[in-house]
């Protein structure tokens, strides 16, 4: 059978009113601030969601603590179905999908590289092709020599991939330290190439053991990674959690030369970013730079292609936020959701006493709506507490201009809503 027998979906509808808002109390309506469509019980959480080719969603890499390579496929064109939409498959045996790294080629099909199993970061590395039917949409390609657990895959010019960072093992926190090419056009045995001369530190609190590798900093993981018009990719930061020495710099990475270079030190560390349009990268949000600290409500842009690329700091956000993430529309304007006010890892290096055994996350309801042209951050429609996302979210643009964020991905039964972005 494809799907696995026994799955329930549950579509509940949320009526949020926002149409409804009487002028009289001089609230915006949906045309000025979006709104929320019904509200979408996947009964899972997930840590990846890819748009694929044939306009559906894939959703991996969370369901239960004991069995990550489940993965659902979600039609966004049609409404929720129990059982038929969306779809619970048995992902690929050999791979859990958690934790992952994931990448389109260029024929559409795409790339998982690494992941999570037992707390020690995976080498195995697959294709999904949705052109093929189930099982058999699962390629086993060859294995990475390094694990990683958190990578960034990105896309090449020339349709390679890309794969960075991504821990080794959580007993000790060494990152992988060498970027490395995967390349699906070639035979089994010569996938994977290393660039040794790009070697970087492993994450060691900010300094590197000895004998230091050729270049003396580390990346973080889940490092913001962009390709560029000059061919090489700009790093603007990595996910926060782990970033304890608090390096602002941003570099360039040439995988031709297999040289980095420094361009630009950042204002504050971030939370996630964005290219929202050539060569223009944006990254907002995220915590003060000790480690672990309080969110903010910074943003920041770089023209990495500019003769002297400098970061700018933007208006700030009205809201601060902590394990945010951001999307480009269609207009170009740029989409902040989900995020939290308080951090649980707050600690005494920061000034703070140190958080209670199980704190209470407090998310921001609030998504904000950045405009380039104005420089300005306005409040959108609010979503509910209980569909709260931060770590392990993500955000799609779907071709008919909806925003969807899926579940968070720590738990089961998180809601999915679709977001209208005015026009």
């Amino acid at each position: 059978m494809m799907a696995r027998p026994g799955s329930a979906y549950v579509g509940m509808v949320l009526i949020l009113l926002l149409a409804l808002r009487p002028q009289a109390f001089g609230q915006p309506g949906p045309e000025l601030v979006g709104a929320w469509g019904p509200l979408l019980d996947f009964d899972e959480g997930n840590d990846a969601a890819v748009l694929l080719k044939n306009g559906k969603i894939l959703l991996a890499g969370g369901p239960s603590q004991t069995n990550f390579n489940d993965y659902l496929i979600y039609d966004p064109a049609l409404p929720v179905s129990p059982g038929t939409n969306p779809l619970r498959f048995d992902g690929p045996a050999w791979h859990d999908l958690h934790c992952i790294g994931f990448s389109a080629l260029t024929d559409g099909r795409v790339l998982f590289a690494g992941g999570n199993h037992e707390q020690e970061g995976l080498r195995e590395t697959t294709i999904f092709d949705s052109d093929l039917p189930y099982p058999e949409c699962w390629v086993r390609q060859d294995d990475s020599s390094a694990r990683r657990w958190y990578p960034t895959c990105t896309a090449l010019a020339d349709g390679r991939i890309l794969v960075t960072a991504g821990w080794d093992t959580s007993q000790g926190d060494n990152l992988a330290n060498i970027p490395m090419i995967f390349d699906a056009t070639m035979p089994s045995g010569q996938q994977w190439s290393e660039l040794t001369g790009a070697e970087c530190c492993t994450y060691d609190l900010g300094s590197c053991p000895p004998p230091a590798p050729p270049w003396p900093f580390h990346i973080g993981y889940y490092p913001f990674a962009f390709l560029t018009s000059n061919g090489q990719v700009f790093f603007g930061g990595a996910a926060p959690a782990h970033q304890a020495n608090g390096d602002l710099a941003t570099r360039f990475l040439s995988t031709q030369f297999e040289q980095w270079s420094d361009v630009g030190t950042a204002p504050f560390l971030g939370d996630s970013a964005v290219m929202y349009k050539s060569d223009w990268i944006m990254k907002a949000g995220g915590r003060t730079a000790c480690f672990n600290g309080q969110p903010v409500n910074s943003a920041a842009r770089i023209h990495a292609m500019a003769p002297n690329p400098t970061w700018e700091e933007l208006a700030p956000m009205n809201h601060g936020r902590y394990r945010s993430q951001l999307v480009t529309l269609a207009d170009g304007k740029v989409l902040v959701v989900g995020g939290q006010e308080n951090t649980r890892e707050q600690n005494e290096s920061c000034g703070i006493n140190p958080a209670p055994p199980n704190p209470v996350y407090v998310p921001v309801q609030i998504p904000e709506l950045y405009n380039p042209a104005a420089n300005t951050w306005t409040d959108m429609a609010a979503f509910d507490a209980a569909t709260a996302r931060w770590n392990h979210s993500v955000v799609l643009l779907l071709p008919d201009g909806r925003v969807i964020p899926p579940p968070k991905g720590t738990a089961k039964a998180f809601e999915v809503a679709l977001h209208h972005s005015p026009g």
